[in-house]
């Protein structure tokens, strides 16, 4: 479930980065076609953005806080002996004889 949620979480991170682009780009354009110097339409753009930036801290700061679901660990028997990371299970040699 967190592998999804990270997931989906970058999938609207990407695509809302490239809607925003392409909105910021469209007035940047449109300002400089007119009468507007690109000093002008920078500085429009900029106001916008700090706007945007303003309304989506606003947004973060009133989302509810959750903790995340704290799972149950798993009891370790006392015959078995914890392994190292990346080692394998020891296979049993093969008898003699036997396919």
């Amino acid at each position: 479930d967190l592998g999804a949620g990270t997931a989906t979480l970058t999938f609207f991170h990407l695509l809302g980065g490239a809607a925003g682009l392409s909105v910021l780009g469209t007035v940047f354009a449109a300002l400089t076609a007119g009468s507007t110097g690109a000093a002008a339409a920078t500085a429009v753009v900029f106001a916008i953005m700090a706007l945007v930036a303003a309304v989506a801290l606003v947004a973060v700061l009133l989302i509810a806080e959750q903790p995340l679901p704290v799972a149950e660990p798993v009891p370790v028997s006392s015959t078995t002996t914890p392994r190292r990371a990346g080692t394998r299970t020891p296979t049993p040699p093969r008898r003699a004889g036997s396919s």
